[in-house]
């Protein structure tokens, strides 16, 4: 789709509601000085002890009702906090993009419009559903809007433009190679005349983590769905583990296909280590292979390869978890501290589910009723694996918000 132009100047008093369904998407740099200017005026509200509670394009002067609430707004929490109107703001942001408000679960924005990593990841952070995972402050998101709308015309990476594999070795390598010489007397000298350097913090407090999108290495491109899925199984379980906190799946997906290393993405997502890896299938043999990065030295803490049969895969997601939270909390190790998040079932049938989810993560009037249908094989399968009966319920609610079938008649598909 070509790059949104500024057609029309904002007219006189109208609201950002009537620009949006008057044009749809806005030129990006439009977009971020918009949303800029809102978060600004936010972060002095917030000085003085107010929270707005309501920010949508309707009230921005220059899809409705609850679609533009924080989820703590939309379900009634009383202790709506800044970082409240800081989501909310995103959801604006979104649509101002997009072209559209969006659905539920919320999708990143690859895919909808090719736009500059930086703003993607500044979408996906503000949207997050966790409150602790979003901007701390409105402030922080107009200074990281602001710095992203000053670079929006220049050349860079889109979303449309990543490549596949993300990059583990660095120039400073090179660098490292021309002067190993001078580096070793260096250290030589430092061994013998430098005091004890104080020990390293220990890896049990390093309290939070992202999990990139695992690479898919199989010959056939088609299994990406199972590898993405393999990523959300991970995020999901270790989010179980106390004390920890974990990067949600919107802000993870973001660096799908990134040009960063997983240093460079844990430093953007502001987290004390970050977890990659691959996952390849072949004539029914499994194998994944898992680095646990420490983001402040880009060293590997942990890596490991797991190899079996397709049908192991629910072994080894759970494997790699306990694993990594082994290495990061010691005593949060244990079998009881990380629930399995995904009950066993036919692996046919986890196939379809996992290929369902990848459809309704990027909800359309083409892929809803696709998802639906992996849904609906995967419960033919195994009446009673539950995740599949839960994913089917969201897709029908999908219906609804895109308008596909009328609440009376999807209302009850979704209970």
């Amino acid at each position: 789709m070509p790059e949104p132009t500024h057609r029309e100047a904002s007219r006189p008093g109208e609201s950002l509601r009537a620009r949006l369904d008057r044009e749809g998407q806005l030129p990006v740099a439009e977009s971020l000085r918009i949303a800029a200017d809102v978060a600004a005026a936010l972060a002095a509200a917030h000085a003085r002890g107010t929270v707005h509670g309501d920010i949508r394009p309707e009230n921005i002067q220059l899809s409705d009702g609850a679609t533009h609430l924080s989820p703590e707004r939309a379900n009634g929490h009383p202790s709506l906090d800044r970082r409240s109107d800081v989501h909310s703001l995103g959801l604006v942001l979104y649509e101002m993009l997009a072209g559209e408000p969006p659905p539920d679960p919320m999708p990143p924005l690859a895919g909808r419009r090719a736009v500059a990593e930086e703003v993607e990841l500044i979408v996906a952070q503000a949207m997050a559903r966790n409150p602790a995972d979003r901007f701390e402050s409105a402030a922080d998101l107009a200074e990281a809007l602001n710095s992203a709308a000053a670079s929006a015309d220049r050349t860079g990476f889109t979303t449309g433009e990543r490549i596949a594999l993300r990059r583990r070795v660095t120039p400073r390598w090179s660098f490292f190679t021309a002067s190993v010489v001078g580096f070793l007397g260096v250290s030589l000298w430092l061994r013998f005349t430098a005091p004890a350097p104080s020990k390293p913090p220990a890896l049990a407090r390093l309290n939070s983590i992202a999990v990139l999108p695992l690479v898919n290495a199989s010959p056939d491109t088609a299994n990406e769905y199972f590898s993405d899925g393999i990523t959300r199984e991970l995020i999901a379980s270790l989010g179980s583990v106390p004390g920890l906190r974990v990067v949600g799946p919107a802000s993870s997906f973001a660096f799908k296909r990134s040009q960063l290393d997983a240093q460079q993405a844990g430093q953007r997502l502001g987290v004390g280590a970050v977890v990659e890896g691959s996952v390849r299938q072949s004539g029914g043999r499994l194998r994944v292979t898992a680095h646990l990065v420490s983001v402040a030295q880009g060293f590997d803490l942990w890596s490991e390869t797991y190899e079996g049969g397709t049908a192991d895969v629910f072994t080894v997601q759970d494997q790699i978890a306990r694993a990594i939270a082994g290495a990061l909390r010691p005593r949060a190790a244990s079998d009881s501290a990380i629930p399995v998040r995904s009950p066993r079932t036919d692996l046919d049938g986890y196939r379809a589910y996992l290929a369902g989810r990848a459809l309704s993560a990027r909800p359309t009037a083409e892929t809803v009723p696709a998802a639906i249908a992996h849904f609906a094989i995967a419960i033919g399968l195994d009446s009673a694996y539950a995740p599949a009966w839960a994913a089917l319920a969201e897709a029908h609610t999908q219906e609804i918000i895109l308008g596909m079938r009328p609440t009376e008649e999807a209302g009850p598909l979704a209970r």
